[in-house]
């Protein structure tokens, strides 16, 4: 390739120049035709003056910087999202162990409940409207105080009416937000003065009623998140083991290791890089197209397009180290060392 200078420069004298220069060979190099990439709507600047060889290392950059993403961002995945399988095996149990206490803790609750139930059943009638009251009017302080709180809180305070832009809704606000204040304090004196004049005994059991009703609500919400919390870690321990078999199978295996950015070609050739793609016949699923058998055979269970990325990857690193190219991706397997 053939580079031109002006009458006082020369390569020793231009260090700018030639860090172009070179920058955009190693770019080519790197990446074969860069502008083969590009929209064929543009054309193809010349690469044998400054202005075109700056054009060339600025728009091979702009072409590559995809690709880079993805290669800085697979390999920080592996790094930052895959545990070890002593470490997802540590989060899984601690998931496990949450999930368990909150459902000890709900079992427990509930049969306070029922003795709560078996314990009302013993009082005199008055007792029971007694205690019927007191639990109601509980349940009223705190939904009224939780409505004045939201509607505004303190009505007398200046924030309350910041948002308003209207002299009817300054009118609106203040009324709202006073009306849930007069309810909240009324709900509040009534329940103390049902509490003043009930005796100790059916205090306690107001009480106690208040703190299981209390308890069991919280439990019962805190079940979908830790369940949650559970299936996730169950999916970070197959991606942890994925990964162990596929380091495993890639120090023994006879192929080795394949560069990131071979895997990425492959991805896009096989199914242009997505992780649900099926073929047209359906035999062949996920990134890498694996059938149902091939895919047992690494480890896979279920569907592979069902699995996430990071177990995909996993699976397809042991199945090219056991196998290779040729048999496994006939096509785009050019992409991976022979």
């Amino acid at each position: 390739m053939v580079h031109t200078f002006s009458p006082d420069q020369s390569p020793a004298t231009d260090p700018v120049f030639n860090d172009f220069c070179r920058l955009a060979d190693e770019i080519e190099s790197m990446a074969g035709d860069p502008w083969a990439k590009l929209d064929t709507r543009w054309s193809r600047p010349s690469v044998r003056s400054f202005g075109g060889r700056v054009a060339a290392v600025v728009l091979a950059a702009i072409a590559l910087a995809p690709l880079a993403a993805v290669v800085a961002t697979m390999n920080e995945n592996r790094a930052v999202l895959v545990p070890s399988v002593a470490e997802a095996n540590q989060e899984l149990a601690t998931a496990q162990k949450a999930l368990a206490d909150n459902e000890q803790r709900l079992a427990e609750l509930r049969l306070d409940a029922v003795q709560l139930e078996t314990d009302r059943a013993s009082l005199n009638v008055q007792q029971q409207q007694t205690l019927d009251l007191l639990e109601q009017a509980a349940r009223n302080a705190r939904e009224y105080m939780l409505s004045a709180f939201v509607a505004g809180g303190d009505p007398g305070a200046p924030a309350t009416l910041l948002d308003v832009t209207s002299a009817s809704e300054v009118s609106w606000r203040w009324y709202l937000v006073s009306d849930r204040a007069q309810l909240s304090r009324r709900a509040l004196a009534r329940y103390e003065a049902l509490r003043a004049s009930a005796d100790r005994d059916l205090l306690a059991m107001a009480d106690r009623a208040e703190s299981v009703e209390v308890g069991i609500r919280a439990a019962e919400s805190d079940r979908p998140k830790l369940r949650t919390a559970v299936a996730d870690a169950e999916q970070r321990l197959v991606i942890a083991s994925a990964w162990a078999e596929s380091d495993e199978a890639v120090a023994n295996g006879r192929y080795g290791e394949a560069p990131i950015e071979a895997w990425n070609r492959l991805r896009f050739c096989e199914s242009s890089d997505d992780y649900r793609a099926i073929s047209p016949t359906g035999k062949y699923r996920g990134a890498y197209q694996f059938d149902l058998p091939t895919w047992q055979t690494v480890g896979g269970t279920g569907d592979p397009i069902d699995a996430p990325p990071l177990e995909q990857d996993a699976r397809a690193r042991t199945l090219y180290a056991l196998r290779g190219r040729t048999t496994t991706w006939p096509e785009c397997g050019r992409y991976l060392p022979g």
